[in-house]
C-alpha cells in the first residue's frame, strides 16, 4: 500500500539554479491510520537558532513551531495533532491550509460570469473554508528542500473541477520557509483551468505559553496582549456573514489599535452570541499604521515560465518569479510573564481574529491533550469574505471587498503571510 502512496522528495541544486543551495537530510516521519491504509508525512524544517517547525502533508498543516522565550526556553506554541485520525478530522482547522475560499461563503453560493456556482454546504446553509473536502482535508505532496532563505516544505495538489462545486482543476503550492531571522514565511500560489475565486490563508492557533496551555483548566490566551493595525472591521449578520459594510472600531472591544489585554477584550465580548463570547472578526489592515513600524519583504518560490512545467521543478532561466515586495504588518501579539513576542506581516488586505470560541475539548492534540475555548489565538491574513456575492449585491458595498479571480487569461494569485518571533524583556515595558 505504501508504493501508492505520494513519494517523498528532495529538491535538490541539480533540479534548480539560483535560490536552491543544498540538499538537506530529509527528516519525515509517516503516520499512518489504524488500518495501515493510509498515510501522512510530517516535515521538520529547522533554523541555525534551534527554532523548529512540523508541517504535515495532510492539510498542508503547520503541526509544531517550536520557539525560545527571554530565558532560552524553547516550547511548542501551536494548537495542533500529529495524529492521522485527528487531522482526517480537523474540524477546527487547526493549523490547516484554508481554501479554496477562506471564511463564510453566504448559501453556499457565488456569482461568476453570468452563471451561480453552486457549492457544498458544510456551514448550515453557507459554506464554510472552502467546504467539505477544501485544502484542510487533502492529502497533498511534499517536497523538502534549502534555499538561500532557510530550509524550506513545498505542498502541492491539483483541486480537481467540480469538487466542492468549485469550476476549474485548480493548481496550488504552499512554501513553508524557516529562515534565520525567526520568521517562517508561508507562500501560496495558485492558478487554475476555468476562472474561479480564491482567498486563502493559514489557520494556526498561537498559544505563546506552549500549546499546553490551550487545555481544560490552563489560562488559555487571556495573559496575551494584542495589538492589530486597522480602524475597520466587517459587519456581519447574525450568521456570521458579512454584509458589505465596514464600522469603526472606536468605542467598541474591537478598538485593537493599543496593545489590549485579550482577557479585557473577551470579558467585554462575553455576551456576544454570534461570536460565543469572544473574537471571530476580521480587520482591514490600515496601511499607515502598519507602515510606521517597518516591514519585511520575502522571495516568491521559484516558479516555472512555461505554463506545463510541474511547480516542483524550477525554471532554467529565473529561480524567482516575482521580485522581493515589502509587507504590511498585520497584528503583534505579546505575552509579559516570559517574554515572547508574535508579528505577522501579509500581502493580504485584512486579518481574521479568532480566539477559538468554539473550542470545546473534542479537538485532541499532541500528547493527547484536549484543546479548550479561548485555548489558542488564529491570525488569518486573507481578503474580505463574500466579496463575490456582496459585489452582486444592490447594496451599498465598500470598496475594500474587491475580489481574486483566477483562470487560463488571468494572473495566478499569490498570497504571502510571515509569522516571526522573537523574544523581549518585559523590562521593556508592555508593548
Amino acid at each position: 500500500w505504501l508504493a501508492d502512496q505520494a513519494p517523498v522528495s528532495i529538491i535538490s541544486m541539480g533540479n534548480c539554479q539560483g535560490r536552491l543551495v543544498s540538499e538537506p537530510k530529509a527528516e519525515v516521519k509517516i503516520l499512518l491510520d489504524e488500518e495501515k491504509k493510509e498515510a501522512a508525512r510530517i516535515f521538520t524544517i529547522r533554523n541555525s537558532n534551534g527554532l523548529e517547525a512540523r508541517i504535515c502533508d495532510y492539510g498542508a498543516a503547520l503541526t509544531y513551531m517550536s520557539v525560545p522565550d527571554q530565558f532560552g526556553q524553547f516550547d511548542d506554541i501551536v494548537l495542533a495533532s500529529e495524529e492521522l485520525v485527528n487531522l482526517k478530522y480537523n474540524f477546527a482547522y487547526l493549523g490547516a491550509t484554508i481554501g479554496r475560499l477562506a471564511a463564510r461563503t453566504a448559501g453556499g453560493s457565488f456569482p461568476l460570469n453570468g452563471k451561480t456556482v453552486s457549492l457544498a454546504r458544510n456551514h448550515g446553509k453557507h459554506q464554510l473554508h472552502g467546504g467539505n473536502t477544501g485544502f484542510h482535508n487533502t492529502r497533498w505532496k511534499g517536497y523538502q528542500g534549502t534555499s538561500a532563505d532557510g530550509e524550506f516544505v513545498d505542498l502541492t495538489h491539483t483541486f480537481p473541477d467540480g469538487e466542492d462545486g468549485y469550476p476549474g482543476d485548480m493548481f496550488v503550492r504552499v512554501r513553508y520557509t524557516l529562515t534565520d531571522a525567526n520568521r517562517l514565511e508561508i507562500v501560496t500560489q495558485a492558478r487554475c483551468t476555468e476562472d474561479c475565486p480564491i482567498n486563502t490563508t493559514n489557520h494556526s492557533y498561537f498559544n505563546l505559553e506552549g500549546h499546553e496551555a490551550g487545555s481544560e483548566g490552563k489560562d488559555g490566551i487571556k495573559s496575551h496582549r494584542i495589538r492589530v493595525f486597522s480602524n475597520r472591521y466587517v459587519a456581519v449578520d447574525q450568521d456570521m456573514i458579512a454584509t458589505g459594510e465596514l464600522l469603526d472600531v472606536d468605542g467598541t472591544a474591537l478598538d485593537l489599535r493599543q496593545s489590549t489585554p485579550l482577557k479585557q477584550g473577551l470579558y467585554a465580548l462575553r455576551r456576544n452570541k454570534t461570536t460565543n463570547g469572544g473574537y471571530d472578526h476580521t480587520f482591514v489592515i490600515d496601511k499607515k499604521m502598519s507602515s510606521d513600524f517597518g516591514t519585511p519583504s520575502i522571495r516568491s518560490p521559484s516558479q516555472d515560465e512555461g505554463k506545463k512545467r510541474p511547480w516542483n521543478q524550477c525554471a532554467k532561466s529565473s529561480s524567482i518569479g516575482v521580485p522581493e515586495t515589502p509587507l504590511l504588518m498585520a497584528a503583534e501579539v505579546f505575552l509579559r510573564k516570559n517574554g515572547r513576542l508574535l508579528r505577522v506581516y501579509t500581502n493580504q488586505p485584512a486579518v481574521h481574529i479568532y480566539t477559538g470560541n468554539f473550542l470545546n475539548g473534542k479537538q485532541t492534540g499532541k500528547g493527547d491533550i484536549s484543546y479548550h475555548q479561548f485555548g489558542g489565538l488564529c491570525l488569518e491574513c486573507e481578503e474580505l469574505p463574500n466579496t463575490l456575492n456582496l459585489q452582486d449585491s444592490n447594496e451599498d458595498v465598500d470598496p475594500a471587498f474587491t475580489r481574486t479571480i483566477v483562470g487560463p487569461k488571468r494572473k495566478e494569485y499569490e498570497s504571502r503571510i510571515v509569522f516571526e518571533f522573537s523574544a523581549v524583556s518585559p523590562a521593556l515595558g508592555e508593548l
